[in-house]
């Protein structure tokens, strides 16, 4: 069995957070395949998930609280929220990668629906804080029904 060390977030406005396993309370990925595609100029394979659901813990902003990427067009407001408030407001996950102890490293792109024009939110994203101040994130698929 592979465990894992970190998890990282990859969001639209392509800004990472890398976040140690122990300030997730849950965490479940499920609905994984893979598909083979171009993509800038390479064909790949690419792995998706169809739901995503973590909770992530009250007090994770002791450790957990920068951002690294590209912040250009990012307005000031937004670069100084508390992290927790970021995530749950901004609905922009685009991936998780998990990092695992032995080396090995997985990327799973989440399913995306734009919010509104901008393209830049994804309505399949839903959080929430908890009755003890948790942040609950789910990501899941529209059925196709």
């Amino acid at each position: 069995m592979k465990k894992a060390e970190m998890v990282s977030f990859c969001f639209e406005n392509c800004e990472s957070v890398e976040i140690p396993v122990r300030w997730f309370h849950q965490f479940r990925i499920s609905g994984i395949h893979e598909e083979i595609e171009k993509q800038f100029g390479n064909i790949e394979k690419i792995t998706y998930a169809d739901f995503c659901e973590m909770e992530l813990y009250w007090d994770i902003e002791k450790e957990v609280h920068r951002f690294s990427g590209l912040l250009w067009g990012v307005r000031d407001h937004i670069r100084n929220w508390r992290f927790l408030e970021r995530v749950r407001a901004q609905r922009d996950i685009v991936s998780i990668y998990v990092k695992y102890e032995e080396g090995l490293e997985e990327t799973y792109y989440l399913p995306w629906t734009s919010l509104d024009f901008t393209e830049t939110s994804n309505a399949l994203q839903k959080a929430f804080y908890t009755r003890n101040g948790n942040l609950r994130i789910r990501i899941k698929k529209r059925s196709e029904v």
